[in-house]
């Protein structure tokens, strides 16, 4: 084993019972990662993430742990607070899946006979917005 891997041994065994069986049995609840992070917080302020990997269908991601302790740092937190965060990182997480992207990519290999007849990439471009000038309006 190397250092690094004893390190996070010892880290994830300051998780209080409820978090450790929920990593242990269904660790897809609980990714390690996040296992880490909430390992500084004290066993009051675990309880709060017990509640969080026990809501069917949902998963803790990394991003909203790192919010949750970026704005309530450990070791010591109130269950409510978290909760509050929480629930802001989950509302944002979902805009963020809402919301159109900022980049729109397409299969060369399907454009590929059509793309030799055109000149560059400004001028697919062009070619596009204009379709869609038209077709939408």
């Amino acid at each position: 084993m190397t250092e690094y891997e004893i390190r996070k041994a010892i880290k994830l065994a300051s998780l209080i019972g409820p978090l450790a069986e929920i990593l242990e049995s269904t660790p897809r609840r609980l990714p390690i990662a996040c296992a880490e992070l909430i390992a500084d917080y004290d066993a009051a302020t675990q309880q709060a993430f017990v509640a969080m990997c026990s809501i069917e269908g949902y998963t803790l991601n990394k991003a909203t742990v790192q919010k949750i302790t970026r704005t309530c740092p450990p070791p010591s937190v109130g269950k409510q607070e978290i909760y509050a965060v929480w629930r802001q990182a989950r509302a944002e997480e979902a805009q963020r899946r809402t919301a159109p992207p900022k980049k729109i990519s397409f299969d060369r290999r399907k454009f590929a006979p059509y793309l030799e007849k055109l000149g560059s990439d400004k001028e697919l471009e062009e070619l596009f917005l204009a379709f869609l000038r038209q077709r939408v309006g």
